[in-house]
C-alpha cells in the first residue's frame, strides 16, 4: 500500500461525516465566566445533532440539502452550518457555500468563526487558500490545481 493510499485511509472518516470530523478538527470559542474565553473542540449538542439527522434524511431521500434556519438563540446553529459549511468546502473539489445573515455584525461574526477553523484546523486538513479576505475564503492556489472551492458571507 502506498503512503498516499493510506493516508486516503486515514482521512475516510472525517471527510464522511461531519460528526466525526468536528471535534476531531475544529475549534469553538466558548465564553466562561471564570476563566474568560477558551477554545474547545467542536463537540456536536443536541439541536446540532437533529440538524444533522435532518441532512442525512434529505440526503438518503436523493434531494439536495437545502435548510433555512430561522434564527434560534444560543442552540448553536450558526456554529454547526459555518462548521459544516467550512468542513464541505475545504475538503472537496468544486464546492461552494455562501451563509447569509440579517446585519453586518452577524456576518463579521460567522465569518471570523469560520476563519479560526481555518486557522486552527490540523495541517493535513488545511487546503491551499487562494483569498482570504473579509468576505471570502477561497480553497485554490495561482495555477487553479487546488480544490477550487470557497466559502462567502453576506448580508
Amino acid at each position: 500500500m502506498s503512503k498516499k493510499s493510506t493516508i486516503a485511509e486515514l482521512k475516510k472518516p472525517f471527510l464522511e461525516r461531519f460528526s466525526y470530523y468536528a471535534p476531531r478538527c475544529l475549534k469553538i470559542q466558548i465564553e466562561d465566566t471564570t476563566k474568560g474565553s477558551n477554545l474547545i473542540p467542536f463537540k456536536l449538542k443536541t439541536t446540532q445533532r437533529v440538524m444533522e439527522a435532518v441532512v442525512k434524511d434529505i440526503k438518503a431521500k436523493g434531494r439536495l440539502v437545502r435548510i433555512i434556519i430561522l434564527k434560534a438563540r444560543r442552540q448553536g446553529l450558526s456554529t454547526w452550518v459555518g462548521g459544516r459549511a467550512y468542513w464541505h468546502t475545504s475538503n472537496k473539489f468544486n464546492r461552494y457555500a455562501v451563509t447569509v445573515t440579517h446585519e453586518p455584525e452577524a456576518t463579521d461574526f460567522i465569518f471570523k468563526m469560520t476563519k479560526r477553523y481555518h486557522n486552527l484546523v490540523p495541517e493535513m486538513f488545511q487546503p491551499q487558500t487562494k483569498q482570504n479576505n473579509a468576505k471570502l475564503l477561497e480553497f485554490n492556489n495561482k495555477a487553479g490545481t487546488g480544490l477550487d472551492s470557497a466559502f462567502r458571507v453576506g448580508t
